[in-house]
Formats: C-alpha cells, structure tokens, sequence
C-alpha cells in the first residue's frame, strides 16, 4: 500500500470534525480538473520540445557557457510552467521566456553568479 493511499485512508474514515458532522475530505482533483491540468501539461511538454533547443542557443549567447545556459534555461522552464496557465492563448510564449531568461541571466550576475562562472585565466603556452 502507498503511502498516498494510506493517507487517503487515515482521512476518509470516520468523522474528521465531529461537531461539525463532517465525514469526508476530498483529496486530489476531480476528472474535469484532472483532465484540464493534464491539458495544459501536455501543452507546456510539446512547447518545451518544440521550442527547447532555440532557447538554448539563446541561453548561450547570453551567459557563454553551455553548462550555464543548461541552468539558466531549466530554471527558466520552471518560472514559465508556473504562469503557464495565466498565458493567454493568443500570447508568445516565446517572447515571455526570453524576458524571464534575460530576468533571470540579470540576477544571478548581480548575485555574483556571473564570476563564479567564468574560466579562470588560461595559462599561457
């Protein structure tokens, strides 16, 4: 048995308040609201192999470094998953993504990540 499932359990037995005479609580989504999430994963998971190798070439020319773009665009990825839903379908995406990467780029050399990353000097031959 999972763990998910053992909670699912330890909830839905008996009164969870008795004064209240609640019996049930409901965990996880209905088939509609599944339905739509898995949507609109589905849509965001095409995008990504759609566009996913554009925005790494973008990343590159912004931080230099192939390993460093790889970071820049995953942690991009994760900020335009969450205001995926929010994006109007008329909208670009595109355009959205490469302001959070550029946003993103922007604050992590104001942290201080921009000397982290770069090569320390080259010995000379």
């Amino acid at each position: 048995m999972t763990s998910a499932s053992l909670v699912t359990r330890s909830l839905t037995r008996g009164p969870v308040n008795p004064q209240a005479g609640t019996r049930r609580v409901h965990l996880g989504r209905n088939r509609t609201e599944g339905s739509a999430v898995a949507d609109t994963d589905e849509r965001f998971a095409a995008y990504v192999r759609d566009r996913g190798e554009h925005h790494l070439r973008v990343a590159v020319l912004l931080t230099g470094d192939w390993q460093a773009a790889e970071d820049l665009v995953q942690a991009s990825l994760v900020k335009l998953y969450r205001a995926w839903p929010k994006l109007r379908g008329d909208g670009d995406p595109d355009a959205y993504l490469r302001r959070i990467m550029v946003n993103t780029h922007r604050s992590w050399w104001r942290a201080g990540g921009a000397a982290r990353r770069q090569p320390a000097s080259c010995p000379r031959p």
